[in-house]
């Protein structure tokens, strides 16, 4: 998992907030992958035939090379835009931290 790993750096594009409603996605292939906190959420990506199910103050992982499908009850978010070297992955990945506030700063702080 890319929040496991060292050498993984990143080149950061944008950084925004947003509110989705219940509503369903589809998410194709982009040139860029995403980091997002999870303010307060339910939703539940599907890719590559699995499943990953994102919660309040959860951490996403949500790789561009994937095509997904997301339907949310309620998620918002603060999200990174980012370009990511020395990792690849063909999932959507999820950490919820311990101390999650920590976290939320950190993501708030990016958002300024």
């Amino acid at each position: 998992m890319i929040f496991e790993k060292d050498n993984v750096s990143f080149q950061i594009l944008d950084v925004f907030y947003y509110v989705k409603g219940e509503n369903d996605s589809y998410n194709p292939k982009h040139a860029f992958d995403a980091l997002s906190f999870k303010i307060k959420c339910n939703a539940k990506y599907t890719f590559n035939k699995n499943t990953e199910t994102l919660t309040d103050h959860s951490i996403a992982y949500v790789p561009g090379s994937i095509i997904s499908d997301c339907q949310n009850k309620y998620n918002e978010s603060i999200a990174i835009h980012l370009k990511v070297h020395n990792y690849s992955t063909d999932r959507v990945e999820k950490f919820i931290p311990p101390d999650y506030s920590k976290y939320e700063k950190l993501f708030r702080e990016l958002l300024e």
